[in-house]
């Protein structure tokens, strides 16, 4: 989200406290100035706030982080992811095997369309208690497509990082497609 793949009018919460802590405020290491605030905050201090990212199409997602808001204390401590295919229809992410919703996500690749991360607890230091969050996405732009026998994932790798900043950087468009097939025998080709 912090690179602008990810447009503006993708970004979307349950509410706003005004267009100056506007949801699309919620991109990692944005910066307070010129009005805007260094965050998304929600409306007041309302129950199950949210801030939603449509990725445009399936990704699979391989991680979440948050960040409190710049130049002020204020913080969500608690939250849970939900993910929905049609951006309508949301259900709460639980981890295999577990029962409950998760709150700190580093996740095994979950392929979806529409994210929402919802505040089930905020900290704000002095008289405030908004919500406020910045979040980045982890993972790559995939597709998914269905045969009578299989279903394919793809995606294009365009950078890969490197260890070193020394290193030369290059933009790289690497093919790769993974094959599930009706026999549960995973392929892959790259």
């Amino acid at each position: 989200m912090e690179n602008g793949q990810i447009r503006d009018a993708q970004i979307t919460a349950s509410s706003e406290n005004d267009e100056n802590h506007a949801a699309v405020q919620g991109r990692l290491n944005f910066k307070a100035g010129r009005g805007k605030t260094g965050a998304w905050s929600a409306y007041g201090n309302l129950v199950n706030q949210w801030l939603q990212v449509d990725l445009g199409r399936y990704s699979i997602v391989t991680g979440i982080a948050t960040q409190g808001r710049n130049a002020h204390p204020q913080w969500v401590t608690l939250y849970e992811l939900q993910y929905s295919e049609d951006g309508v229809t949301f259900v709460y992410y639980k981890a295999p095997g577990q029962s409950s919703p998760k709150n700190q996500f580093f996740l095994p690749g979950i392929n979806v369309e529409h994210l929402r991360l919802l505040d089930t607890k905020c900290k704000a230091e002095g008289d405030n208690t908004y919500y406020s969050l910045t979040t980045p996405l982890a993972g790559c732009k995939t597709t998914r497509r269905h045969t009578t026998t299989t279903v394919v994932y793809s995606n294009v790798v365009l950078k890969v990082p490197t260890a070193s900043k020394k290193a030369l950087a290059r933009d790289l468009k690497i093919q790769f497609s993974c094959i599930y097939s009706s026999h549960g025998v995973v392929s892959s080709v790259g």
